[in-house]
C-alpha cells in the first residue's frame, strides 16, 4: 500500500515530507535534532539528524521521495556513509525512508548485505511507514479499513493508499467500476469520511486522481437518511431539501443505484432531476445500511425508521435463525429477534459481531443474554424511545426488564431488588448462596427479566431450566416462588400453588411465598386455606403489611383481586 505526499508545488511536497518525517521519528521514539532539504526535478531528499528519547542514541538518517522507487545505488551510497560515521558512534542507527517505496533490485541488495552494521541499518518502505503509525495509534489498523469501507460503499473496493496532505494524515479509497478504478473517496486516519471539497483538493494536486471521480460520502449519508420513510422523493425536492446543488446530487444518486441501494422511476420525456428514487426493500440493502449506521450517531433514526421496520418485520427471524442454527434454541429466537430490533447496539451484536478468537461461542441462555446487556447499554439514550414506539413496546415495562436481566451488575440492579431481598441461609455471606455456574446464574436472571416483561411463557422456561440444575436451597426457594409468579399471573392457580409449596420445602420460612399461596388460594375459593396461610406469613414478620391488608379484606368481606409480591 502505497503512503503518498499531497501538496500543490514541488516545493511544498518537500516540506511536507521534512513534516512528515518528524511525525515518523516521534512515533519511533526519537527527538529530531536537524533536517536538511533539498528539492530538485528528481524529488525531495532530507538528511536526518536525530537521538533516541529514552536513550540519546544518536541516529543518521535520510529520507528521499522520487516520482519513481528508489534504487540500490542510492541505498548503498547512503550506507557506505553510514559505516563511516558509526566507527566514531558505535550506538549509531541508519535509516533510509522513502515512502514512495524500494525497487526489487534495491531491496535484493539489503537482503544479501552481509555487514555487521546491517542490525542496525534499517529500511522504511511503505509497509513499515503504516507498521509505525498503527502501531502509535496515529491511524487505523489497514487490517480493520476494508470493513469500515464497506460500511462506506458496496461496490468492489480498489487500491488503497495513505496521504499525507496540509499536515494530515487520510486514507485514500478507490472503488472499481466494470473493473476498474473509477471512483474514490477519502477517510480520516480513524476511518471517518472527509467533506467533498477535501476529496476536490486532493483530486487537484494529485494527478493519479485526474481521471477518477469522487464519491461524496457525507451527501451519501444524507440521502439515504432521507429516504429511510420509504417515501419516493424525485432529485429536484431531494437536492432542495438537503441544500446541495442538483448535478452533485444526481452524481451521488447515480453510485448509489449501481450500488444497489436505490431504485430509479424514470419519467419519459422529463428531465433527470425529475426522477423518482426510493430505497429497494430487500433485507441484503437492509444489512449494507445497517454496517453504516449502527455504530454511528444516527443509530436510532436508522432503527426508527419505517425501512428498518419493514425489513425487521419480513427479514430478521429468518436470518437470525440461520445465523444462530446450533446456537439458539427454536422456541428462544422470537425472544432474540425482540432484542434486536428494539436496539441498535444488540441489533449490531446479532447481525455481526463474530467471537472474538480464544473464547467461547455464547450459546442458549447465554446468547439471549448478550443480547440483553446491549440493549441495556442503550437504555440510558432518550433516542431509544422513538425506536421502542416504533415496535410497539412500553419504554417503562422494557427497562425494567432488562435491567432486571443483568442482575450481577450492580449499576443496573435496582430493577431486580426483588431478587435481593430474601433472608440468605445461616452461615451464608451477605449477597447470596453459593456461587452459581454461569449458565444457571444466566438462566435464572433471565427467568426474572422476562416475568417483568410479563412473556410468562418464556419466564418459566429459563427457570424450569435454572432449577434442573440448582441445589442451594437459597436459589431453589428463589426460582420456585418466581415461577409460581408466573403462573399466578396466567391463572393456572393449582401449579402455582404447587411451585410456592415447593419454595416453602426449602424455606418454610419464606413470607412471600406464604403470601403468594394465601392469594391463589383465595382465587380459586379456599377462603379458610388463604386465612390460614396469610397468618402465617404474619407469624414471621408481624409487620408484613401485605398479609395484614389481605386478612383485614377478608373480615370486611372484600374480595377485591390481589397481586402477589416477589421475592
Amino acid at each position: 500500500m502505497p503512503v503518498r505526499l499531497v501538496a500543490p508545488s514541488r516545493r511544498e511536497r518537500g516540506l511536507a515530507f521534512d513534516t512528515f518525517a518528524r511525525l515518523l521519528l516521534d512515533a519511533a521514539g526519537y527527538l529530531p535534532i536537524r533536517t536538511r532539504l533539498t528539492v530538485s526535478a528528481g524529488g525531495a531528499l532530507l538528511d536526518i539528524r536525530a537521538k533516541e528519547k529514552a536513550t540519546g542514541y544518536p541516529l543518521l538518517g535520510e529520507g528521499r521521495a522520487p516520482a519513481r522507487e528508489v534504487g540500490p545505488e542510492e541505498i548503498r551510497r547512503f550506507f557506505r556513509r553510514f559505516q563511516r560515521e558509526r566507527r566514531q558512534a558505535k550506538r549509531l542507527t541508519g535509516w533510509v525512508l522513502a515512502p514512495g517505496g524500494f525497487s526489487r533490485s534495491a531491496l535484493a541488495w539489503f537482503d544479501h548485505l552481509s555487514d555487521p552494521a546491517r542490525t542496525d541499518f534499517r529500511l522504511y518502505g511503505p509497509e513499515r511507514i503504516l507498521h509505525l503509525l498503527t502501531r502509535a495509534h496515529l491511524v487505523r489498523d489497514p487490517l480493520d479499513l476494508d470493513t469500515v469501507s464497506r460500511s462506506h460503499c458496496t461496490l468492489p473496493l480498489g487500491p488503497r493508499a495513505l496521504l499525507y496532505m496540509q499536515g494530515q494524515l487520510c486514507w485514500l479509497q478507490t472503488a472499481l467500476v466494470n473493473r476498474r478504478p473509477a471512483l474514490f473517496f477519502l477517510l480520516t486516519a480513524g476511518g471517518e469520511p472527509l467533506p467533498r471539497r477535501v476529496a476536490e483538493e486532493a483530486r487537484r494536486f494529485d494527478p493519479s486522481l485526474r481521471d477518477k471521480k469522487p464519491y461524496d460520502l457525507q451527501l451519501r449519508e444524507a440521502i439515504l437518511l432521507r429516504l429511510l420513510p420509504l417515501q419516493p422523493v424525485d432529485a429536484e425536492t431531494l437536492a432542495a431539501s438537503l441544500k446541495e446543488d442538483v448535478p452533485a446530487l444526481l452524481l451521488v444518486l447515480q453510485f448509489l443505484h449501481r450500488e444497489g441501494l436505490l431504485s430509479c422511476h424514470r419519467l419519459p420525456r422529463r428531465p433527470r432531476k425529475r426522477d423518482r428514487y426510493a430505497l429497494v426493500p430487500k433485507f441484503p440493502v437492509f444489512l449494507d445500511l445497517a454496517r453504516q449506521f449502527l455504530m454511528g450517531p444516527h443509530r436510532f433514526t436508522f432503527l426508527a425508521s419505517a425501512f428498518a421496520s419493514q425489513q425487521i418485520r419480513e427479514g430478521l427471524l429468518g436470518y437470525l435463525q440461520m445465523r444462530f442454527s446450533g446456537r439458539l434454541p427454536e422456541q428462544d429466537l422470537p425472544e432474540a429477534v425482540r432484542l434486536a430490533s428494539a436496539s441498535p447496539a444488540a441489533l449490531a451484536y446479532a447481525l455481526f459481531e463474530e467471537p472474538v478468537p480464544g473464547t467461547p461461542t455464547p450459546t442458549g441462555a447465554a446468547l439471549t443474554a448478550e443480547l440483553a446487556r446491549r440493549f441495556l447499554r442503550d437504555t440510558e439514550e432518550p433516542a431509544l424511545d422513538a425506536v421502542l414506539a416504533a415496535r410497539g413496546i412500553r419504554s417503562i415495562l422494557t427497562r425494567l426488564t432488562v435491567k432486571a436481566a443483568a442482575v450481577q451488575e450492580p449499576y443496573f440492579a435496582a430493577a431486580a431488588e426483588s431478587l435481593r431481598t430474601l433472608p440468605k441461609p445461616v452461615g451464608t455471606p451477605a449477597g447470596s448462596g453459593t456461587p452459581l455456574p454461569p449458565e444457571t446464574e444466566t438462566a435464572l436472571e433471565l427467568g426474572a427479566a422476562t416475568t417483568h416483561m410479563a412473556e410468562y411463557d418464556h419466564a418459566i422456561a429459563y427457570l424450569e431450566r435454572a432449577i434442573k440444575d440448582l441445589r442451594d436451597p437459597h436459589w431453589l426457594k428463589t426460582a420456585w416462588n418466581n415461577k409460581g409468579l408466573c403462573y399466578f399471573n396466567k391463572r393456572r392457580y393449582a401449579e402455582a400453588i404447587d411451585c410456592f409449596n415447593e419454595a416453602l420445602k426449602h424455606d418454610p420460612m419464606l413470607k412471600q411465598a406464604w403470601f403468594n399461596k394465601a392469594v391463589c388460594l383465595r382465587e380459586v375459593g379456599d377462603s379458610t386455606g388463604s386465612i390460614r396461610c396469610a397468618k402465617r406469613a404474619l407469624e414471621i414478620d408481624p409487620h408484613y403489611k401485605e398479609s395484614r391488608d389481605l386478612l383485614q379484606r377478608f373480615q370486611q368481606a372484600q374480595a377485591a383481586p390481589t397481586l402477589p409480591t416477589r421475592t
